[in-house]
């Protein structure tokens, strides 16, 4: 389109792009820094939360340990069990399930007796050869903990039931035997709820408790529980207390915090999408998107209006440099500017001003030129019936054996041919004399041989080449001004030579001078040309020269009024009309 072509539209589009690149740099090192410090904070705000509820976690189980060691040196449950008294151990076993809120059972396993007595009332005895057919534990590594818990699916009293437990031995103090476990059971669901649930703000956020395993033992989704928690490697791998790092989950970045609690090496895990975190901040996109839009119009406005004053200068520049395209060449811009603009229309001024001087000069001058070869055609005597006649006088004047009229008439038909026959601008030097010649036989009966003729030529300059009709009308100017026929013999010479690359021809006479004044009227014109043969004065002589071959060739008159008159014409020397090309 022409208008991503405009010089304008340019400066303000590459404004704008100036623009919308530090605006969207700026805006996204701001939204990506933003995004960074809220990561951080949530991050921060999250580890604190967890380390809270971490501690939460030791302290419940902490409590839980100590009342079940005191339990276990409880003197009427030794008593009990001594006496096998089933009902007196189930009715404490029960007591202290209800003295610890935190707590969901309580079993006693006599490992004589292969028997499990559990704290619910209407649960009877019931009989194993081990503990490990209550549920297999999740597994977990051996760890240095001076509380030890357990994670087992529940499969006799309390059926698919996820349970954490913490077990007490009980020893005779006599025989230093195992007289009884005591095995206190947390459900899984009250440490979720009581624990986890309240770290959780958004739907999509998820809060999980791992063992020292990475096995998932409480979460929001009771079927993940016993798998192996994959998605943060580094986390697993490291032995630190806490950290975060943000993951691709699913194809979408998350937030993983962690933080391991002291007593029982739980690490409670917290995930959040990001999109979650940063949604109070999706804002700053369509701000800074608004703001853009706003900065982009408000620019282009601006630059609009600025470029203005840049535009108007350089569009005018273009409309005229358009008409001098045309041939308008008179043409120029008014300014008063100081600036480079300034610069540049004062030189199209210049320019313009130089090449209309140029055209019309040269205009002029080749109008002048034509118009001296029209002058000089037109002043000729050369209308071919004039020398068609003058041939059958001749023919008449043979046949009459009238041999002087006959050379007459022969020499004057010539020199009109050669005026009127041919039209060629340039003639060479050799031709140039013959029609001297031709001339000077008429003139020499008409005055009665009184003057005479010398040829002063070297032979390798009689091919160069000279505007023709230019030593005819010298010659007959010292004819006419130049000698004195009346007191002595009159001599004309012509002689020519060649010097620096110059043709120079003289046409020297011996006769009384010429005055100074006599020359001006000469080049003026104002001698009378109406006695000359061909009509063609002196000074268009000089003048057709000058046409053709500039100021530095001419005529020049060197003057001597006591020795005779001497013409000097010097032209650039050439032999063909394309050496001048």
């Amino acid at each position: 389109m022409n208008i991503f072509k405009s010089i304008r539209t340019k400066l303000i589009l590459g404004c704008i792009c100036l623009s919308i690149i530090p605006i969207f740099l700026i805006t996204s090192m701001l939204y990506l820094r933003s995004v960074k410090i809220i990561n951080k904070t949530t991050a921060n705000s999250t580890l604190l939360n967890l380390k809270r509820n971490s501690e939460k976690v030791d302290e419940l189980f902490m409590n839980t340990y100590y009342n079940l060691v005191n339990f276990t040196f409880n003197n009427q449950l030794r008593e009990a069990i001594g006496e096998k008294d089933d009902e007196k151990i189930k009715k404490l076993l029960h007591n202290h399930a209800l003295l610890d809120t935190f707590l969901d059972s309580v079993y006693l396993y006599l490992p004589d007796e292969k028997k499990l007595i559990s704290s619910f009332d209407e649960q009877r005895s019931i009989y194993i050869d081990s503990l490990d057919k209550l549920g297999t534990p999740l597994p977990k590594v051996a760890q240095n903990n001076w509380i030890e818990t357990f994670e087992y699916k529940n499969n006799i009293i309390e059926k698919d039931k996820n349970l954490f437990t913490i077990k007490k031995k009980i020893y005779d103090p006599n025989e230093d035997e195992v007289i009884g476990i005591v095995i206190a059971n947390v459900d899984e669901r009250k440490i979720y709820f009581s624990l986890l649930n309240d770290l959780s703000a958004h739907l999509e956020d998820d809060v999980l408790l791992l063992n020292s395993d990475n096995i998932i033992v409480s979460t929001k989704k009771k079927d993940e529980i016993g798998e192996h928690f994959t998605l943060e490697k580094s986390m697993l791998e490291t032995y630190s207390t806490k950290g975060f790092n943000i993951i691709d989950v699913n194809g979408e970045n998350t937030l993983i915090a962690y933080y391991v609690s002291r007593l029982t090496k739980y690490k409670m895990v917290y995930m959040v999408p990001q999109k979650i975190i940063i949604s109070d901040i999706k804002d700053i996109k369509y701000v800074a998107l608004i703001s853009t839009l706003i900065v982009l119009v408000a620019v282009g406005v601006l630059w609009y209006i600025l470029t203005m004053d840049i535009y108007r200068p350089i569009y005018k520049m273009k409309k005229l440099m358009k008409e001098v395209g045309q041939g308008n060449f008179d043409v120029q811009i008014p300014s008063e500017r100081k600036d480079e603009l300034g610069v540049l229309i004062k030189g199209f001024n210049s320019m313009t001003e130089q090449v209309n001087h140029l055209f019309n000069e040269v205009y002029k001058t080749k109008y002048q030129k034509k118009e001296a070869e029209l002058k000089a055609l037109q002043s000729q005597i050369t209308p071919h019936f004039l020398y068609n006649t003058l041939t059958s006088i001749r023919c008449v004047a043979i046949i009459q054996s009238s041999k002087t009229v006959s050379n007459m008439l022969g020499s004057l038909i010539e020199l009109l041919q050669a005026t009127a026959g041919k039209r060629n601008v340039y003639v060479t030097l050799d031709e140039e004399i013959h029609q001297v010649n031709n001339y000077i036989k008429l003139q020499q009966f008409r005055y009665n041989d009184a003057f005479m003729m010398e040829y002063e030529i070297d032979e390798d300059v009689k091919a160069c080449l000279l505007p023709k009709l230019i030593l005819q009308p010298l010659v007959e100017n010292s004819l006419q001004h130049g000698l004195d026929l009346r007191h002595k013999q009159g001599k004309i010479t012509v002689r020519a030579y060649t010097e620096d690359h110059d043709l120079f021809v003289y046409v020297i006479d011996n006769g009384r001078g010429i005055a100074k004044e006599t020359v001006e009227k000469i080049f003026t014109g104002e001698i009378d040309k109406s006695r000359k043969f061909s009509g063609i004065g002196v000074n268009n002589v000089d003048e057709r020269i000058k046409l053709y071959f500039g100021e530095g060739y001419g005529l020049t008159y060197i003057l001597d009024e006591k020795h005779g008159t001497k013409a000097m014409i010097k032209l650039p020397l050439f032999k063909s009309e394309e050496e001048l090309e």
